[in-house]
């Protein structure tokens, strides 16, 4: 069973400033987007484990990267996307994408709103210390 490399901890969730998510309002809380992300770590590693694991995947190890999501006022996810063109295509990306779809908001009042969930890929090793 490989070890966990676990998704470093990172800075706090960011309003997203890609066009193709809306921008955020004030209806969600910080600590309500904290908490609904920290339910979900635990996806989000196991995508970044399985892709360290794969063939040159040591080659994303410290990488760092953000993950877009939509929210709509229900609390759901209504789209996700990773910023790297290069990990959003890849299986990293689709495993992240799904994850985030599974992440769950109070529901607010409002127009959807957009996040920027910052992630660091595993950890780059002593020399990045």
């Amino acid at each position: 069973m490989p070890v966990p490399v676990p998704v470093a901890p990172a800075p706090p969730v960011q309003v997203a400033s890609r066009a193709s998510i809306p921008t955020a309002g004030k209806a969600l809380s910080p600590a309500s987007v904290q908490t609904a992300v920290a339910r979900q770590r635990a996806a989000f590693d196991r995508c970044v484990v399985a892709a360290l694991s794969a063939e040159g995947g040591q080659a994303l190890a410290g990488r760092k990267t953000g993950l877009l999501v939509a929210v709509g006022p229900g609390g759901l996810v209504e789209a996700a996307e990773v910023e790297e063109p290069e990990i959003e295509g890849s299986p990293l990306g689709a495993c992240l994408r799904k994850a985030a779809a599974r992440l769950l908001f109070p529901p607010f009042d409002g127009e959807p709103v957009g996040l920027r969930i910052p992630l660091v890929l595993g950890d780059a090793g002593p020399a990045a210390r």
